[in-house]
């Protein structure tokens, strides 16, 4: 029981973590419009995730080799292949949701494995089941101790996307921070250090932008550079 919640299920999902950089540039490109800040993809992993955190299903990957083929592909390809994929698009409050309710399930399965007088899974001793709760609250305390160290003395990552994990622009909701101009680039970087989403700190560069003297024939305004092909966002999208 201890090798598979702690060991067995957690490398399948860093597996399908690996899997994120070969994945094709059109299935993020498509999954954008739906993934909006990560939590569509947080929101499959965690459902799945809570399913074979189950012991009745723990029990039944063990005994039928069907369940047992369901986890090995669900755990990395609906876990850790969507966690992957919408982690980069998190931001600050989502991410520290997120962090929260994983050290509050440490804590909950660790206490009720640790305290339950009965064997919980029919396949592992009661011995196994204890020594599991014992190391869930183990984990659940250092990582609740990082957890504090980081907001106190560190920085929590805002979760700047990485070169190609953004689809092809279309609109300025997708333009990049390296097709804006110097000004409007530099309110982005604000914005996130703030702790703004890839798009709420793309808002604030735009508002920047928008905010700048007005243009005069010896100083004309830098201009945001639109990508090719990129639609003119219509006024009433652009009033809001």
């Amino acid at each position: 029981m201890t090798a598979q919640m702690l060991v067995q299920i957690p490398l399948l999902i860093g597996a399908g973590c690996l899997l994120a950089p070969v994945v094709p540039t059109r299935v993020p490109a498509r999954i954008h419009a739906w993934n909006q800040g990560g939590v569509a993809g947080l929101i499959l992993a965690t459902l799945v995730a809570t399913f074979w955190m189950l012991p009745r299903s723990l029990d039944a990957s063990i005994s039928h080799p069907l369940m047992a083929a369901a986890k090995h592909l669900s755990v990395p390809l609906l876990i850790g292949l969507p966690f992957a994929l919408s982690w980069p698009k998190m931001g600050f409050v989502v991410r520290g949701v997120l962090l929260a309710e994983v050290v509050a399930t440490f804590f909950r399965l660790g206490w009720l494995y640790w305290v339950s007088p009965i064997r919980l899974c029919n396949n592992y001793g009661l011995d196994d089941q204890r020594r599991l709760g014992a190391y869930m609250l183990v984990l659940g305390g250092g990582l609740l101790a990082w957890l504090g160290w980081k907001l106190l003395m560190g920085r929590f990552d805002s979760g700047a996307p990485s070169p190609g994990s953004l689809p092809p622009a279309t609109d300025h909701w997708e333009w990049t921070p390296a097709e804006l101009s110097p000004e409007a680039a530099s309110a982005y970087e604000d914005a996130r250090l703030r702790g703004l989403c890839h798009e709420g700190a793309l808002e604030a560069a735009l508002g920047a932008a928008q905010r700048l003297p007005i243009p005069t024939a010896s100083h004309p305004p830098p201009a945001l550079s639109r990508p090719a092909g990129a639609r003119v966002p219509s006024a009433s999208r652009s009033g809001k």
